[in-house]
């Protein structure tokens, strides 16, 4: 019995010094994209791609 209740002590005191250690991090990947040189490059890229897209879908009006 007493072996139990040590056994079901050291359980628990282990079990609160393990979730005391989790450690959570938060990370922007807005932050981390504008650090990235590809990225200006990427939107220049597909706003020029945008551009040749409306221009393809004009309608011309009629007169």
């Amino acid at each position: 019995m007493k072996k139990t209740i040590i056994l079901i002590a050291v359980l628990l005191g282990t079990q609160v010094a393990l979730r005391a250690q989790t450690k959570i991090g938060y990370v922007s990947p807005d932050e981390i994209f504008a650090l990235m040189p590809d990225v200006k490059a990427a939107d220049v890229a597909l706003a020029k791609y945008q551009e040749e897209l409306a221009q393809a879908i004009k309608i011309p009006k009629k007169n």
